[in-house]
């Protein structure tokens, strides 16, 4: 099975994304239900306390209002008021016990309802709108009569902080923390499942077969949720098994067909010693064919070995230049019988942890792949280069042929596929590529073909090179 190496995230966007949203949508409603109450009946919106203000003290004002209403009446208050207002820039009114005004100066929202709370003593009522504060409480005029004095102190420097100190501050923030524990918590109930699934989605994507979504949190829950890694499990089972039975097949074929091959070899050299000369061009037809089959076998047994995971172990310390160097000479050496040739060019060392019998398949199918089909007269150019970064060795094989169809690139490793059209007039079982996709896989390495500059195909083979300090 191809793995593909997925990035994995340190933290899912869907997670912070929720988030964000969640505590955005409960401040902006939280915003809109403050105005909202703010314009339709600002008087509910505040907060009503009850102690005595330590910052403010309304015993004076309300002292001074009743002195000057019993001794001069409504005229006399409203002298005092306004004398309140140019000295000390707030609003003051004052009511009887039944709640009535007695200055007869326009009363702000609000002021109304804090006259005719039943205070006592000395106690003090506040409440605070968008514009301004007001502080109420109650005091007994010189002539042993009670009323209510409301303080109406505009919104600015004196309206909050005087009233409640720096505690508003700490409210504000007590507040923001537990909003955003909460919107954190719903965030990670709603992802944390996704994520369960994304983990185990990457570890069936690298190979993991038996990859599922264990967590029974998420498996017994009765929503979508629940359903989805219930699915998934399905699926991966599903694949699971269509892939061992695939393996199975192209396993148990070339067994199967190997023991009728040998024997037709066999039954095909008896023929030839009593043939006549006449059948001897039949007699190297079937030999060619024979042959032919035995390497479609041959193929089909490595493939099943690599995507079985019952290949060599790799643990081998294979120096690729002298690898490549190898394969290189050889397919030169055939490449010059039908007027073509094979260049190699290497730069720095190249050593990789694997199995040279694996990597050796990959790369000769590669360049073997090059010799068929580059140009006669033309040459077959292998480079090998080991990266600056010293973690990677690349391998790159480029030929002079009539190139591969752009959308047919990424489908060139696929197994039994065969290019259409461009490279149709020579034969091949779809297999050399696949082999080498796989191979190189299992080295956890990438391959890749492009169309060249000028003309021609390039495929380039990357491997993990063996750390410096091994």
């Amino acid at each position: 099975m191809t793995r593909l190496k997925l990035t994995r995230m340190t933290r899912s966007p869907l997670f912070l994304k929720v988030f964000v949203w969640f505590w955005l949508t409960l401040f902006a409603m939280v915003s809109v239900l403050v105005v909202t109450v703010q314009v339709f009946d600002p008087e509910i919106v505040g907060l009503r306390w009850t102690p005595v203000l330590e910052n403010i003290s309304l015993e004076p004002y309300g002292a001074g209002a009743a002195a000057a209403f019993e001794l001069e009446g409504q005229t006399g208050l409203r002298r005092y008021v306004e004398r309140v207002v140019r000295q000390k820039g707030v609003q003051l009114h004052l009511f009887n016990a039944s709640g009535k005004d007695l200055s007869g100066f326009p009363l702000p929202r609000g002021a109304q309802r804090l006259a005719g709370y039943p205070g006592n003593g000395n106690e003090v009522e506040v409440r605070i709108s968008f514009g301004q504060t007001l502080v109420a409480t109650s005091v007994i005029g010189p002539g042993g009569t009670p009323y209510r004095v409301v303080l109406a102190i505009p919104r600015g420097e004196r309206s909050v902080i005087p009233v409640f100190g720096r505690g508003w501050i700490w409210g504000t923030i007590a507040a923001l923390l537990v909003l955003s524990v909460v919107c954190y918590c719903i965030a990670r109930a709603l992802t944390s499942p996704v994520i369960s699934v994304c983990e185990a989605a990457r570890s069936l994507a690298d190979g993991d077969l038996s990859a599922r979504v264990e967590n029974p949190k998420i498996l017994e829950r009765r929503d979508e949720f629940s359903e989805l890694g219930r699915d998934f499990n399905a699926m991966a089972a599903r694949i699971e098994s269509l892939v061992h039975a695939k393996q199975r097949l192209l396993w148990d074929i070339s067994h199967e067909l190997r023991s009728p091959l040998t024997r037709l070899s066999l039954a095909l050299g008896i023929a030839r010693r009593k043939a006549n000369p006449e059948a001897m061009p039949a007699m190297d037809r079937i030999e060619r064919e024979t042959e032919q089959l035995n390497r479609l076998i041959e193929q089909l047994l490595t493939l099943a070995r690599i995507t079985g995971g019952t290949g060599p172990s790799l643990t081998e310390e294979v120096d690729l230049v002298t690898l490549v160097t190898s394969i290189a000479d050889d397919a030169d050496f055939e490449a010059g019988s039908v007027n073509r040739s094979v260049r190699l060019e290497v730069n720095g060392t190249a050593t990789v942890i694997g199995t040279s019998e694996l990597l050796r398949s990959a790369i000769e199918n590669v360049v073997r792949n090059a010799v068929r089909y580059t140009a006669e007269g033309t040459a077959v150019s292998i480079f090998v280069e080991s990266q600056p970064d010293g973690k990677t060795v690349l391998i790159r094989v480029r030929d002079h042929g009539p190139g591969v169809p752009a959308p047919e690139l990424n489908r060139m490793f696929e197994v039994f596929y065969r290019v259409p059209e461009t490279r149709d007039s020579h034969s091949g079982s779809g297999l050399g590529l696949a082999i080498t996709s796989q191979a190189v896989l299992a080295h956890g390495g990438w391959v890749k073909a492009f169309d060249a500059e000028g003309g021609g195909l390039e495929v380039q083979i990357g491997l993990p090179a063996k750390p410096a300090a091994e």
